[in-house]
């Protein structure tokens, strides 16, 4: 609700990822794509999960709780939700009514968002490259005609590392800087006068 074009921004990346994804498949697997589909819908559902991460997390949120509805929430969420809360969703979001953020609390939001995303990198990473291994191993097992070398598997913890840094670092710049750019044309809406 605080972002109105948050679907149309997730509706073109999604698009974006989709595509780029299965052509990326399709370029490397040539003739064996409808083989390998199982691969390939792997990847192609991993990086939808991702790319919805990466446009909803940086998002400008609003929260609708009261004291009363946190009753039931341990303290030590408590504490986190309390820590969490302290920083707007991304550097560039307009403060609310009765919220102000300092240019500290601004500025650590971009490292809190890089941690959220990273989190989201290792473990879709983990996901998808065990259920790869998994479904590699029963096709083996049923005999299946496999040309990919088991030497050339991806390796697990490698992969979920890379990939959390690389969305920590690299998506969640890019979405920072997007957000930028939305509350920079937000700014230029509101001081163009009406004719």
């Amino acid at each position: 609700m605080a972002d109105p074009k948050f679907l149309h921004r997730l509706a073109i990346e999604e698009a974006i990822s989709i595509t780029t994804t299965l052509l990326a498949q399709y370029e490397r697997r040539k003739g064996r794509f409808f083989e390998e589909i199982d691969y390939v819908l792997t990847d192609t559902i991993r990086g939808s999960v991702v790319d919805f991460f990466t446009v909803w997390l940086p998002a400008p949120t609003l929260s609708f709780l009261t004291q009363a509805d946190n009753s039931f929430t341990p303290e030590n969420l408590e504490l986190l939700k309390g820590f969490m809360g302290s920083f707007p969703d991304n550097a560039f979001q307009k403060s609310t009514v009765g919220t102000i953020w300092s240019a500290n609390q601004r500025f650590a939001s971009v490292f809190v968002g890089g941690l959220k995303l990273a989190g989201v990198g290792f473990i879709s990473s983990i996901g998808a490259v065990s259920i790869s291994t998994i479904l590699f191993a029963i096709r083996r097992a049923m005999g299946t005609d496999i040309t990919v070398d088991k030497k050339r598997r991806t390796p697990i913890l490698k992969s979920a590392v890379v990939y959390g840094c690389f969305l920590g670092t690299s998506a969640n710049l890019r979405y920072q800087v997007l957000q930028l750019l939305s509350f920079h044309a937000h700014l230029i809406h509101l001081n163009t006068p009406y004719i």
